[in-house]
């Protein structure tokens, strides 16, 4: 590529004790065939080599944010965000690493056609030596299909690239959604409201499962295990509204994810069930077990537990199972079991 043809690109990489693999995740963006950009880094409280690692590399493209002490993702998401030079955006999770071309073809599309904002990837799920590509819808027309049918899967978050214009007229990441995930959902779901996107069909960014980066100790905020369906139910609410319960007071925000968390005050065992079944979802079967014994001694044996034992078995049988059918999965056992 002729650099000056093209935009500069901000890439933003959140690092949080990713010692093991964020020298190949940086590594997979200075190589990239397209140049003109800048990688963020924002170091959000690192205490292992971290930091440490990402300040070895002497190239004039970086720049390395610190947070004072932990923020979470969605803050240090938004901090990058305020701090972006490029016309175009993208990401890069410190454990991952993406296709050598991945930007350059990004880049490309969003040049050919001014009326798509936002253009995702496909990508790949890495496990071991196994890795199992996703398909999220392609179009336009497909993606806001999708969205009304009720799926929160419409991109590959940290593959896409938009227009910087997109953070001036619908904002970042909205902080109801700080440390319960689906804060990009939520932001995905706001901007294909207004604004044309695409998905290739190309896989170009591969995820990386990370057992170090499942929380040993799981968390017991119920909201985590309700973040999408917040999204969701947000989403519908502009649709049929034309804004949503977030533009509200803060007495009628908290009246709305009041909601989301009531069966929990009925069942104390619920919130390590929920807990469970997603550690399940990373393959993790030994919190997975940790979170049934809990349950047990939070509301003794009953059929809800029988039947959160019962619902490890199709992950033990079908292990090979695509990453799709796993969260299909996933949401029929949170829907008809627990």
């Amino acid at each position: 590529m002729v650099k000056k043809q093209y935009p500069l690109v901000s890439i933003i990489m959140p690092v949080y004790n990713a010692e093991a693999y964020v020298r190949e995740s940086i590594d997979s963006i200075l190589k990239q065939t397209y140049s003109e950009f800048e990688l963020l880094i924002v170091d959000d409280g690192s205490y292992d080599k971290s930091l440490f690692i990402c300040q070895s590399f002497f190239d004039p493209r970086i720049r390395i944010l610190k947070n004072n002490e932990n923020k979470g993702y969605l803050k240090s998401v938004n901090i990058a965000f305020s701090e972006c030079k490029g016309e175009l955006i993208t990401f890069q999770d410190a454990d991952d690493f993406s296709a050598l071309d991945r930007v350059e073809i990004l880049v490309k599309e969003l040049v050919a056609d001014g009326e798509v904002a936002l253009c995702g990837t496909q990508c790949y799920f890495l496990k071991g030596l196994k890795a199992q590509s996703s398909y999220y819808p392609i179009t336009n027309e497909e993606i806001l299909l999708s969205a009304s049918q009720g799926e929160t899967a419409l991109f590959c978050g940290a593959s896409v690239m938009f227009r910087k214009g997109l953070l001036t007229d619908i904002g970042g990441y909205r902080e109801v959604f700080n440390r319960i995930g689906s804060e990009d959902v939520d932001w995905f779901l706001r901007v294909i409201e207004k604004y044309k996107v695409k998905n290739l069909e190309t896989a170009l960014y591969y995820y990386r499962y990370n057992p170090s980066s499942v929380s040993k100790s799981y968390s017991l905020n119920p909201l985590r295990y309700h973040s999408a369906d917040i999204a969701l139910d947000l989403y519908r609410q502009r649709q049929k509204n034309g804004s949503d319960i977030l533009s509200h007071d803060k007495e009628s925000v908290d009246c709305f994810l009041s909601s989301f968390i009531s069966a929990y005050e009925s069942d104390s065992s619920l919130i390590y069930k929920r807990a469970g079944i997603n550690q399940l979802a990373f393959g993790n079967y030994k919190a997975f077990f940790e979170c049934g014994k809990a349950a047990i001694s939070a509301s003794g044996w009953h059929r809800s537990i029988m039947l959160y034992y019962i619902s490890v078995v199709p992950f033990f049988i079908l292990n090979s199972i695509s990453e799709g059918r796993k969260k299909r999965i996933i949401s029929f056992i949170k829907r008809n079991i627990l």
